[in-house]
């Protein structure tokens, strides 16, 4: 019965519990009656995978929102995390923990996701993840998506608090891969874009590829005090570019590319008296190779992630308990070029490559972006009944340092801008930036030999930005006969906009039937964000940069200015999300439910501004653009979301069958008048014509993040006697649309059109078998089919010449996995 009961208050869907592995459900504490609802391993897990990321794991929950166009069907070699939106919120502000050690990006989350981009000042970056997290990793997912405790702060959206695995009491050991290829993957493509993907600039068909996931894993307790576990995973893909030759000509050839995410985790358990140690380590590197498309010996490797370390100590006394953990990680995102030097000539015999006007060769310079941080928590707990009242109560505290560093590790030089030499003048042996052969500049001048005459330099530098933030909760949750209540509270110190801020968090539910099985509730909770280093930390790289000219291959480069600076950082509040919500849940029978409402309030967002727009003062400087780019808090949102869960708490058998099933749906309506901390003001604030009217660009329809409805439906069937499993999920978004445009040349104005795409529907299906071959060796296999139908779902949409075009999802993909347990 008391296990009932956990189950049935833990499906308030105030967040969600996943779990990734063979976990047992036990106790809860009386905290988490708000904050956890419960979904079975076969539900969560769909896949029974043990080579998933966390993005992969939680996509069943209906009030997460992802951008769909990260899953268009040329994509579908990519295996970088996705972004996603938690209860409308901006994707970037959700908080990933992992034993509770950040591995967000805080640094630039709207930094580049294409490694292959023509970027002179900025790496690539994952997203808002600025590590890969594998899910073989880990023993369960706690995702809190509203009505969030104190115990956790820096987010708008949600958390993912993520728990790794810990050594079990005997020996334990596992080895599997996984294999798909492009032969097993479906590539939608509209007919009118085909042409651009097989011949033009910027877009490419990535359908020769193999992706592989390989994971070894080890655990033993020594005795009942001591044990440890080793866990690698390794994910690759290798993509084969076909070569445009409308890009490069004959015998000029793309490199192929490659995807590399690594895991290893090494982690030990120290128990002794009423103490338990556990020291955990993860190395998460990820390396990606990639080119500037059309420049010939531009190779370059896209580095990511790092080290995340942790120290935990658990105590129990007689009425309380004490955790501390001292975390340290040392992130990264960075580009590495074979080539720090880029020359464009002219094209001709001799620089015969390229098929435009200039033919370049080389690469940009070296870039790392790094955090370092230094974290100590403390969490306090204690459960007590005080004259009938029985309270549980926590508090805890956070202190940690953070540091940002841009480091420009090698000189960036671009030479550009050729020119023709003079008829009797022979380019010397050795100077790399003047070749012979007959040519033709822009004017239609003819000569027998180019020169560059242009350069842009960057020199090594390194700018760092450090901060101290800290954070104080305090947190008591009441039962007092029918009625359950939390009261809390967090404050936080953000050093780095220098702000201080207080944030309620209350919650409270009362017991209708006087039987624990149906409750109503409601709550009001305030989210402060995160602050990014990118706020201030470009304020002073782009002024490194100098530009040279010269006349003639003879002369020396001269310098003849330098790009200016384009942010000044002035002060900031600090995000944050209202929230309030309404909510009943109740167990009949074999059946939990949970109806929930939630009410979004987002204030205070960050935007972009500029000096002229806020009539702010010129400040005279030199390097500093005379109308400066500013950060500041006009940004603002308002969302209304319904949810609706219902699943079965106990398989149901049926002739020697084991059944599972849930339905998940969720309705959002959202009011935005910016998209993200980049949206410009002068760009927001600009007049566009959308259903024949003129509105300003801030007033368009949200699209990005934004699934209006959603419905996810899950049945699990289970053959006892053999062992295997039949998962099926399905999730159908009505009234798909897209917002497209094109410039009306006649009025002089910008026109946006909402286009109404089809139902996105997917069926995707996981069949799992397990053997035992020999005493304690376990053979075990997944086939994993995703799109079952191979649905064609329009994501997205453009017109050119009058003529609509759409982007599509990922047809039909199937993996293979497979492994031994011991």
């Amino acid at each position: 019965m008391k296990k009932s009961i956990i189950i049935a208050m833990s499906l308030l869907l105030q967040a969600n519990e996943l779990n990734v592995g063979e976990i047992e459900v036990i106790d809860t504490k009386l905290n988490h009656s708000f904050n956890s609802s419960f979904l079975s391993t076969k539900e969560y897990n769909f896949k029974d995978s043990k080579t998933q990321r966390i993005d992969e794991s939680i996509k069943q929950n209906s009030n997460i929102s992802f951008n769909l166009n990260d899953n268009i069907s040329t994509n579908v070699s990519s295996i970088s995390p996705k972004d996603f939106s938690i209860n409308a919120a901006a994707f970037y502000q959700n908080s990933f923990l992992i034993n509770g050690a950040s591995f967000d990006n805080i640094i630039n989350p709207l930094g580049d996701k294409n490694i292959n981009a023509f970027s002179l000042w900025q790496a690539p970056v994952l997203g808002s993840l600025a590590s890969s997290i594998n899910t073989s990793l880990l023993k369960s997912i706690d995702v809190y998506d509203s009505n969030v405790s104190a115990k956790y702060g820096n987010f708008e959206g949600g958390v993912i608090d993520a728990q790794l695995k810990d050594p079990s009491k005997k020996f334990a050991a596992s080895i599997f891969t996984s294999y798909t290829d492009g032969n097993l993957s479906k590539i939608i493509i509209d007919e009118n874009k085909k042409n651009d993907y097989e011949n033009s600039f910027g877009k490419n068909l990535n359908k020769n590829f193999v992706k592989q996931n390989y994971n070894i894993y080890l655990e033993s307790k020594i005795n009942d005090n001591y044990g440890f576990l080793f866990n690698y995973s390794k994910s690759i893909s290798k993509i084969k570019m076909p070569t445009k030759k409308t890009v490069l000509k004959e015998n000029y050839f793309y490199p192929n590319q490659s995807r590399k995410n690594e895991n290893f985790l090494l982690k030990a358990f120290l128990a002794f008296d009423n103490h338990i140690l556990k020291p955990s380590i993860i190395y998460a590197p990820s390396v990606y190779t990639g080119f500037l498309e059309g420049v010939i010996d531009s190779n370059l490797k896209a580095k990511f992630g790092g080290i995340i370390s942790n120290l935990e100590l658990f105590s129990e006394y007689d009425n309380f308990s004490l955790s501390h953990s001292l975390s340290y990680s040392l992130l990264e995102n960075a580009r590495y070029f074979d080539k720090n030097i880029k020359i464009a000539f002219f094209t001709n015999d001799v620089a015969n490559w390229g098929t435009r006007i200039y033919s370049s060769k080389g690469g940009y310079s070296d870039i790392k972006e790094s955090t370092k941080e230094l974290n100590y928590k403390l969490d306090f707990e204690s459960a007590y009944i005080l004259k009938n009242l029985e309270h549980n109560l926590i508090a805890g505290l956070q202190i940690k340092y953070k540091k940002a560093s841009y480091n420009a590790l090698k000189e960036l030089r671009e030479y550009y801008n050729p020119k023709i030499i003079a008829n009797d003048y022979t380019c010397k042996s050795d100077d790399m930036f003047c070749l012979m052969g007959d040519v033709t500049d822009r004017q239609g001048n003819k000569a027998k030999g180019q020169y560059v005459a242009g350069l842009t330099f960057t020199p090594i530098f390194k700018e760092s930005i450090s901060a101290n933030d800290f954070d104080f909760y305090l947190e008591d949750e009441m039962k007092y006969k029918r009625l359950n209540l939390r009261l809390g509270a967090r404050a936080s110190y953000d050093a780095l906009i220098n702000k201080f801020n207080i944030a309620p968090r209350t919650v409270a539910e009362f017991d209708m039937l006087k039987d624990e099985s149906n409750f109503l509730g409601a709550g009001y909770n305030r989210y402060y964000g995160k602050s990014f280093f990118a706020y201030k930390l470009y304020d002073a790289i782009y002024s490194r940069t100098q530009f040279f000219s010269r006349n003639s291959p003879d002369e020396d480069f001269k310098a003849t200015g330098f790009v200016k600076d384009r942010y000044n950082f002035k002060d900031l509040k600090r995000p944050y999300n209202d929230e309030f919500s309404i909510f009943y849940r109740a167990q009949i029978n074999n059946i939990n439910l949970a109806f929930k409402y939630i009410k979004r309030l987002a204030k205070n967002q960050v935007l972009l501004s500029d000096k002229e727009s806020l009539a702010l003062d010129d400040l005279n400087d030199e390097r500093l653009t005379s109308n400066y780019k500013v950060y500041t808090n006009y940004g603002k949102s308002k969302a209304d979301i319904f949810s609706f869960d219902i699943a079965n708490i106990n398989s149901i058998k049926l002739l020697n069958l084991l059944n599972d099933f849930s339905l998940s749906a969720s309705y959002t309506n959202k009011k935005s008048n910016f998209k993200d901390y980049k949206s410009d003001e002068r760009q927001r604030n600009t007049k566009v014509k959308y259903n024949n009217q003129i509105i300003l660009s801030k007033d368009l329809p949200i699209i990005d993040y934004y699934d209006k409805c959603k419905i996810v439906f899950m049945h699990n069937l289970k053959l006892m006697q053999y062992d295997l499993n039949f998962t099926n999920l399905l999730t159908f978004i009505p009234n798909k649309k897209a917002l497209i445009s094109t410039y009306n040349k006649i009025e002089a104005i910008k026109e946006y059109e909402l286009i109404k795409l089809n139902d996105y529907f997917t069926w995707d299906i996981n069949i799992s078998y397990k053997h035992k071959i020999k005493n304690n060796i376990e053979f075990f296999s997944n086939i994993n089919i995703e799109n079952l139908l191979n649905t064609k779902n329009k994501i997205n949409a453009s017109k050119v010449n009058n003529q609509l075009s759409y982007d599509y999802a990922m047809g039909r993909n199937i993996m293979f996995e497979f492994g031994l347990n011991y």
